[in-house]
């Protein structure tokens, strides 16, 4: 169900805070989008009528870059994998470790599937002495 919900719509950054934005309704269209109203400021009524898009520009995109990835100063895509509790950490990473190996037959030319952070490093260090 996913008709008339509320949900995250962004973010206001304004140095020093951060705000989430909630978007009540349905918009279809980033004019639709432009038009909605903004009802209130601090619990007090607005005597002039004021729209998301008075105040923004809406764009229909991704999201803003919050993070990156970076290998030797390529842009890449980074997956974190995190055991499940009651689960063997050594074991889970050789299973990881096989399916990416698995993976890498499919992946388009030019595309490599690494393995940049491996916790299990020191477990398996520890282990063996």
């Amino acid at each position: 169900m996913t008709e008339h919900s509320e949900v995250p719509a962004g973010y206001i950054d304004t140095g020093s805070n951060e705000m989430n934005v909630r978007v009540t309704g349905e918009a279809g269209t980033t004019k639709e989008f432009s038009s909605i109203i903004i009802p209130g400021r601090q619990g007090q009524p607005l005597w002039r009528k004021f729209t998301i898009g008075d105040i923004g520009t809406v764009e229909e995109g991704l999201a803003d870059v919050r993070r990156i990835s970076r290998t030797m100063g390529e842009p890449t895509v980074s997956l974190g994998i995190r055991k499940q509790r009651g689960t063997n950490a050594v074991q889970v990473a050789d299973a990881v470790k096989a399916r990416i190996k698995e993976m890498q037959k499919y992946m388009p030319e030019g595309v490599k599937l690494n393995i940049r952070f491996d916790t299990t490093k020191f477990i398996r260090t520890l282990s063996a002495t």
